[in-house]
């Protein structure tokens, strides 16, 4: 199945190509990718290369991919994503409500 391709649209029906607006998934500080041509957001480089084969978008579902958050991932990308969401709350609730857990040094961000 070529997605968008068909009819020239985006699943959000924006014209194809088009910049990118504010339905578009803002790119976190995890990793992940966005594609430009159906505006679809993936759980990373390797979700967002499946969905892309001869030049064309496919329906991530037909790809084994899963919807969760407006994100597109394998299941177990997702489970991962969930327990690392989890150990921040973690790290987070044992420091405090108002403590930072990061901090930037330079032009990273340090944890601790």
């Amino acid at each position: 199945m070529r997605l968008a391709l068909d009819n020239k649209t985006a699943p959000d029906g924006r014209p194809l190509g088009s910049a990118c607006g504010p339905s578009c998934l803002p790119l976190r500080g995890q990793v992940m990718a966005h594609c430009s041509v159906c505006h679809n957001t993936f759980g990373g480089v390797t979700h967002f290369d499946a969905h892309r084969s001869g030049g064309y978008c496919h329906d991530p579902a037909s790809k084994g991919l899963v919807r969760e958050a407006g994100l597109w991932a394998t299941e177990e990308g997702h489970d991962k994503r969930r327990d690392s969401a989890a150990l921040m709350e973690k790290a987070r609730a044992s420091r405090g409500k108002n403590a930072q857990i990061s901090k930037p040094v330079g032009d990273v961000l340090a944890l601790f």
